[in-house]
């Protein structure tokens, strides 16, 4: 089975089909998200477990009903499932929950394909996990469409690569802008943790594991996919450039709990309207500025 589902990863499109490699001899993949170094973490694979840990424990008293956006190869939703809780991982990439559904062939996990954005589940949820995707995700979506999808002082959990200054390049969701939107559409902050430091050496591992395996990636990729040397080079070049910016301080790794907030009155209501229509102005005026830039650039 472990050799079948690495085989799998492997049939995936960039950039999953390449993390296959990454834990190479270490057993079936599991994650695809990054990993907590500690004093004495062996490997990548211990070092992804303690980061899955950190995430589960930091999950509410009360918490029943758990929808995992982004599930990737469904090893959280299996996990938090077998806690005992009534969890539904999704996805918008075919493939991928295929993957998934052929690693837990039997175990009854609810797993369905679809995009956060359009997923209307059944009954309302006491906590969204967000476990690396939101970078994918407009982030005035994820609070707008939280705060429909929870329940009365539900919970969104998320945790993923963000930028804070000089990283216009990286489309990770700035840290002001997530705290900002946050207050906007009602949430209070309970918990906020900067673990850059932590996850850099996941970095710096995944650029020494390719290394290694170029020729093998290479080698073993054109038999299924072309222009594999080109897109692992064009991986490889990105990979270096995002862990420049974590080591210089202009993006990081952090987590976040937030809990919905009862709108108490029209004063409250009329307040979080107001921080929206601040965001919108703020944000188009951003992009406004940007093409003006882009437009006059002075060509060589």
């Amino acid at each position: 089975m472990n050799r079948r589902i690495n085989e799998l990863i492997k049939d995936l499109e960039s950039p999953f089909c390449y993390y296959a490699y990454l834990i190479k001899d270490e057993g079936p993949v599991d994650y695809f998200h990054f990993g907590i170094w500690e004093d004495g973490t062996r490997s990548i694979k211990e070092a992804q477990q303690n980061l899955a840990s950190l995430v589960k424990s930091l999950i509410p008293e009360g918490v029943s009903k758990i929808l995992d956006v982004g599930c990737g190869l469904g090893q959280t939703t299996y996990d938090l499932s077998a806690k005992g809780f009534a969890v539904t991982g999704i996805s918008p990439d075919k493939n991928l929950m295929d993957t998934a559904r052929a690693k837990f062939e039997g175990s009854g996990l609810s797993l369905v394909t679809t995009a956060f954005e359009r997923y209307r589940p059944p009954e309302k949820q006491d906590l969204i996990l967000f476990e690396e995707s939101t970078q994918y995700i407009n982030i005035q979506t994820i609070f707008s469409r939280c705060r429909k999808l929870l329940n009365p002082a539900g919970h969104i959990l998320m945790c993923d690569e963000i930028k804070y200054r000089n990283a216009e390049e990286a489309w990770f969701h700035k840290k002001t802008e997530i705290l900002f939107l946050a207050r906007a559409y009602g949430f209070k902050i309970l918990d906020n943790r900067n673990i850059s430091d932590k996850t850099l050496p996941t970095r710096h591992f995944a650029m020494k594991r390719f290394l290694e395996n170029k020729d093998l990636i290479i080698k073993e990729l054109s038999e299924k996919r072309d222009n594999v040397a080109e897109e692992l080079d064009t991986l490889m070049k990105s990979w270096d450039r995002f862990t420049q910016m974590f080591e210089n301080g202009s993006c990081g790794y952090e987590l976040f709990l937030f809990q919905k907030q009862a709108e108490n009155g029209v004063s409250a209501r009329l307040g979080k309207r107001f921080f929206r229509l601040l965001y919108f102005f703020f944000s188009t005026t951003r992009r406004l500025l940007k093409k003006i830039r882009r437009t006059i650039r002075p060509k060589h």
